[in-house]
């Protein structure tokens, strides 16, 4: 059978849908729930150390963190937001 929405609706007669609020679901840790935040990495500019933050990776700074403890508590952006939909 090709066409219609016949898929669409058998579909959505048994699957459970859960509807959550988007705000602060990337900048918070999937196993802990404390807020994440950018490491800094040491440059050398111009003959002078600067600190800047890495903006593609996010850090969880909680040290009773499941992820803290097995030295895996960064994560890049993308990894971080695959792990949290599927």
């Amino acid at each position: 059978r090709y066409g219609g929405r016949w898929k669409e609706q058998l579909h959505g007669k048994h699957v459970n849908v859960c509807i959550t609020n988007e705000h602060m679901t990337l900048q918070t840790c999937i196993y802990c729930y404390q807020e994440l935040c950018h490491p800094k990495i040491i440059l050398i500019k111009r003959n002078k150390q600067v600190l800047q933050e890495n903006r593609s990776a996010l850090l969880c700074g909680n040290p009773k963190c499941v992820a803290v403890k097995p030295r895996e508590s960064t994560k890049s952006r993308d990894a971080l937001s695959s792990l949290a939909i599927g």
